[in-house]
């Protein structure tokens, strides 16, 4: 069972923190504001086990144990593909 916040930092001219948590929610917090900036509540089925910001470019990349991917804009955290195994 996965019970830890997973948490990457991401700093391409504006310093955000991405969350992925155990009940398979996405959160993007602005670091300057200290505030939630968007969020993809229940993006994963499970799990949000790992997270990876892609350098210069807009979009990240999770995954879970429910065997899936997600390729999202780092902006507002819209997916723009879901992938499941």
């Amino acid at each position: 069972m996965y019970n830890e916040l997973f948490t990457f930092y991401c700093v391409d001219g504006h310093p955000v923190m991405v969350t992925g948590s155990p009940a398979g929610h996405i959160a993007l917090w602005d670091l300057e504001e200290r505030k939630l900036q968007s969020q993809i509540r229940d993006a994963h089925n499970g799990a949000v086990t790992g997270l990876q910001c892609l350098p210069s470019e807009p979009l990240m990349v999770t995954s879970s144990p429910d065997n899936s991917l997600k390729v999202c804009r780092k902006k507002i955290l819209h997916t723009v593909y879901n992938r499941t195994c």
